[in-house]
């Protein structure tokens, strides 16, 4: 009997040693793996970025910007949702027009007190701007938002990681802010970007684009433009024109509109329309386009969806009739034709895109 309780006590004791090996291996594990994903958090993980009140085609173009798929994420955060703010490390808000309620602001101002970045873009009421981002920072995103186009929109979500979520791995080393005049000559290289006509004539030469016996075609964008929304309904209407052997020269202008139109001197004006031709000098551009006795066509951009604007029989009403159609008007535009409508991308975001039958009817 005595040897039967000598070895039960030995299985014991190895049973409580296997017990505490196992048990100590188990928590050693555990912590290894603990450490693992906080480097893995801190280090490698997406960097998310939240969009709040973006119009939906400036977000798309945004999209289309990201560095990495995988590593740095874009979210379309909705006025409802801003209780999820504080989960991101940088939250960009489009204040133009936006006037919060008390339990917005304060749901805003909570996530900045828990760490993240807040940008309030065109912030008009000092009392509703919770913008917590300063200096360098804040100028560099500034900046990036301000020119956009691609090259500033995939630098600023690069910044974003590095700079602002510290995670160094995985992110192209972001660009400084990559200046775009607010009147420019371009084309459909993202960066055939002109300041004079001198410049936009040498490139178009160089490109073989330049036709010695063709009229002269000036395209005037507005919004949506070709820097601050999905440009696929612009570069569309370039190349639709371009088929048809005509010199097309592509202008987004703000203040330099009737100054660049005098300079090209072109045989008819396309005006894609967001109210008068010209702020301030609207006697001087309908004197201009008298004296040269030209037409002005003004298509129409459609700020909604294709398939619904199809099935609503009002069309255009309200200040977008006005902006699009009767303002134009008054400056001697014609033809204000829909050739540009709203699509959902593979996203589900809405963007403009020319509509297939109409822009070509048109360009025609």
């Amino acid at each position: 009997m005595k040897i039967f309780r000598f070895l039960n006590r030995k299985i014991a004791a190895v049973s409580k040693r296997r017990l505490v090996f196992r048990t100590l291996t188990l928590a050693l594990l555990l912590i290894v793996g603990l450490l693992v994903y906080r480097f893995y958090v801190r280090s490698f993980a997406p960097t998310r970025v939240a969009f709040v009140n973006y119009p939906e085609f400036s977000l798309a173009r945004i999209e289309k910007s990201i560095p990495s798929s995988f590593f740095i994420r874009v979210d379309n955060l909705s006025l409802s949702e801003l209780r999820k703010a504080r989960s991101y490390p940088a939250v960009f808000v489009f204040s133009r027009g936006l006037q919060l309620s008390p339990e917005q602001l304060q749901e805003l101002q909570n996530a900045g007190f828990a760490g993240t970045s807040i940008v309030m873009e065109g912030a008009t009421n000092p009392n509703q701007d919770v913008t917590n981002l300063k200096g360098r920072d804040l100028d560099a995103i500034s900046d990036y938002l301000r020119f956009g186009g691609n090259r500033n929109y995939r630098s600023m979500l690069a910044y974003v990681r590095k700079e602002i979520d510290r995670k160094r791995f995985f992110v192209p080393e972001p660009e400084s802010p990559f200046e775009i005049p607010q009147d420019t000559f371009f084309h459909l290289e993202e960066e055939a970007i002109f300041r004079d006509y001198d410049g936009f004539t040498d490139y178009v030469r160089r490109k073989s684009l330049f036709k010695s016996s063709a009229p002269t075609v000036a395209l005037l964008t507005s919004v949506p433009g070709p820097f601050n929304a999905n440009r696929e309904h612009v570069d569309a209407f370039i190349q639709e024109l371009t088929k048809r052997d005509l010199n097309v020269v592509p202008i987004a202008a703000a203040t330099k509109r009737l100054e660049f139109l005098q300079r090209v001197e072109p045989d008819l004006v396309i005006s894609m329309p967001h109210g008068r031709l010209t702020l301030g000098q609207a006697a001087e551009a309908e004197a201009w386009l008298r004296a040269q006795n030209i037409p002005m066509l003004v298509p129409v951009s459609v700020f909604q969806e294709y398939d619904k604007w199809l099935k609503d029989k009002q069309g255009f009403v309200g200040a977008l009739a006005s902006m699009s159609v009767a303002l134009p008007e008054i400056d001697g535009g014609i033809v204000p034709y829909a050739v540009i409508a709203q699509y959902r991308n593979a996203e589900g975001l809405l963007e403009f895109r020319a509509i297939p039958d109409r822009m070509a009817r048109y360009c025609d």
